[in-house]
């Protein structure tokens, strides 16, 4: 990227979106953290004994952990890509791609919510967009333009 040139459009779009990933995921991890027993063992099934909500409750909880810092992490990584990295642009295209893969594990255990998706279609859709040629000419200074 060289200062003469002005940042793309879809760039700034790409950026959006990952903001909106990273929201999304920070407030489902949020949700997954603040589980507390009493509350799980009365949604969850009567078969189900106290020791496997306590598992459960611990698993929401670690869940939500993991949620946080990915949030932390694609949005920390979106900034720098915004103003042309191009380390952290590829380190945030992996960083998604490993987050929209967990998404699809997790929904094999069919335990994703509506935040999980719209993070998960905003990382696709930013994902896209970021290696877009004009974005990418954007980032190798103008080398292809």
């Amino acid at each position: 990227m060289t200062p003469e040139q002005p940042r793309p459009r879809i760039v700034d779009v790409a950026f959006w979106f990952w903001a909106v990933a990273a929201a999304a995921l920070f407030l489902n991890g949020l949700a997954g953290v603040t589980q507390r027993f009493g509350p799980v063992r009365a949604a969850a099934k009567p078969a189900l004994t106290d020791g496997d909500v306590r598992n459960l409750v611990t698993y929401f909880r670690v869940w939500g952990v993991l949620c946080i810092l990915l949030a932390i992490g694609i949005a920390f990584l979106a900034g720098r890509t915004r103003q042309g990295d191009k380390r952290f642009r590829r380190a945030l295209i992996a960083l998604s791609v490993v987050s929209v893969l967990g998404a699809i594990v997790m929904a094999g255990f069919g335990s994703v919510g509506p935040l999980l998706l719209i993070a998960a279609l905003s990382l696709i859709v930013a994902n896209v967009l970021i290696i877009r040629p004009t974005a990418q000419d954007w980032f190798d200074g103008g080398e292809h333009a």
